[in-house]
């Protein structure tokens, strides 16, 4: 924060905004990710299709006397995935240029 505060110092034509979404990565919508992706990145849309599109694999969830419980994830990207700020920001995409 100092030094977006030094920054506008400097520079004070310009201006800072910040937002702050909550839990924004896993409300971002699948099926928009995917289609900028086949629009902006075709060659990525197979590969990343195969994790997040509607035929991705569950994931397990549990394994106890009642057997093998999966928990299905529709929607966001994935925690831990390198290319998930990738991801999110293509999906934010179509909203930002809205704007």
């Amino acid at each position: 924060m100092h030094t977006v505060r030094i920054f506008l110092a400097v520079h004070p034509h310009y201006c800072a905004f910040k937002a702050d979404a909550k839990n924004a990565f896993n409300e971002a919508f699948r099926h928009t990710i995917l289609a900028e992706l086949r629009i902006h990145f075709p060659q990525l849309f197979s590969y990343v299709a195969q994790f997040m599109g509607p035929e991705a694999p569950r994931l397990l969830f549990s394994i106890d006397k009642e057997g093998i419980r999966y928990l299905h994830s529709s929607e966001g990207v994935q925690q831990g995935d390198p290319l998930g700020p990738f991801l999110f920001a293509l999906g934010l995409h179509p909203a930002l240029l809205r704007l």
